[in-house]
């Protein structure tokens, strides 16, 4: 019985605090602290450290709750006149 315990627990996937929209970002918006949520979510691959994408751009629509992927974001836009 103890073997089985101990079997699955070591069986379920691992869950580590990720970052999520708190609400949805269209592409092309700047990301500040209250746009983000930590949440306790396995997802490979996802960012977990909110100071990472603070200050950067959306390249495409983030929807509330759903992990952020590096590809999702960028340097934001820096435009010069003339």
């Amino acid at each position: 019985m103890i073997r089985l315990l101990i079997l699955l627990c070591l069986a379920s996937p691992a869950t580590a605090e990720i970052v999520v929209p708190a609400r949805t970002l269209p592409a092309q918006t700047l990301i500040g602290p209250d746009d983000l949520l930590l949440r306790d979510i396995a997802s490979p691959g996802s960012i977990e450290d909110p100071a990472l994408i603070i200050g950067m751009e959306t390249r495409v629509a983030l929807f509330a709750g759903r992990p952020i992927r590096p590809s999702d974001f960028g340097e934001p836009a820096v435009v010069d006149r003339n």
